[in-house]
């Protein structure tokens, strides 16, 4: 009984580990998006045909919420405990549970966050892991760099306040009102232009002002947020590359990988793991000569002594 128990959960296993099922799901989660998004825009119509398509729409809905459960339930069965260590299936545990609590009420709205689960299919597209961990990896750069730009808006806000605070009070006329438009100046960079065009009507000087700022903010500070980026997204692919090569290679001396020329390496590895490669198999054969000449020797001995 237990043996054929280890059976179906490995053949689940397995099953849930093909992208045929991670495409079931992906479709599933894609029409679960659009009969939700549809149950909400007719569920306040008052025609006959809109509660009529609403009420198909809300049996689609709870099939497919149904569906999911069992899914669930079965990765469960076939993981057992070590479903739980993946915070992905925990977060999709929390929201299905939520959503057959709430069937039927006002917070089945809470399935949408089922879309959230499309991060599932990423082993289906590499690239997009690879983005995600990337942008993962440089979010405390991207922290770090979004502080400075806060404090230098904030510094030159004083200064437009202490400058500019009777002139254009609409846009200086105090610290938040100074910080609110430089900050959408940055964001809005078209916005600098209209606000230059007003301002040096009545301070022709007004660009040593402007000028510095958006130096600064626009075009240093808010620019290095995506030099952080570019950065991450260089050394998440040498330790990509790093991790390739340590696992070919590995495979290699394993006998999981026996030609070097369709690996990542580079040509003089490729060139040193073909020697040795070589070397491997001359080994292999002198050890076979020398396991048969012994044999030969003994015959030769025999057939001597029969004479």
């Amino acid at each position: 009984m237990l043996e054929k128990v280890t059976m179906y959960q490995g053949k689940l296993r397995d099953l849930f580990a093909t992208q045929i099922m991670q495409t079931c799901i992906a479709i599933l989660l894609m029409i679960s998006a659009i009969t939700i998004s549809w149950e909400i825009t007719v569920r306040y119509h008052e025609t006959a045909a809109a509660q009529t398509i609403n009420a198909y729409l809300g049996i689609i809905n709870t099939l497919i919420l149904y569906i999911f459960a069992a899914e669930i339930l079965l990765r469960i069965f076939a993981y057992g405990a070590d479903y739980f260590k993946a915070p992905w299936n925990v977060f999709d545990f929390i929201v299905v549970g939520l959503s057959l609590i709430t069937i039927g009420g006002f917070f089945q709205i809470i399935r949408t966050f089922r879309l959230f689960l499309f991060l599932r299919t990423f082993s289906i597209f590499p690239n997009l892991q690879f983005l995600i961990l990337s942008l993962g990896q440089a979010i405390p750069k991207i922290i770090s760099t979004a502080l400075l730009l806060v404090l230098s808006i904030y510094i030159f806000a004083v200064w437009g306040v202490i400058e500019y605070a009777l002139a254009f009070p609409e846009w200086f006329g105090d610290l938040p009102t100074a910080f609110s438009t430089i900050f959408h100046a940055v964001i809005l960079e078209h916005t600098w232009s209209h606000i230059y065009a007003r301002m040096v009507e009545v301070d022709p000087f007004v660009g040593f002002f402007i000028y510095p700022t958006i130096i600064i903010l626009n075009f240093l500070i808010l620019h290095m947020v995506v030099g952080v980026i570019i950065n991450a997204l260089h050394l998440q692919n040498v330790a990509d590359q790093e991790h390739k090569k340590h696992s070919f290679i590995l495979g290699w001396l394993t006998g999981k990988h026996k030609n070097p020329h369709d690996s990542p390496l580079s040509a003089d590895t490729k060139i040193i793991l073909h020697e040795i490669h070589k070397l491997e198999a001359d080994l292999r054969s002198l050890r076979a000569r020398s396991q048969k000449s012994p044999k030969l020797q003994n015959k030769q001995e025999e057939v001597i002594i029969s004479d």
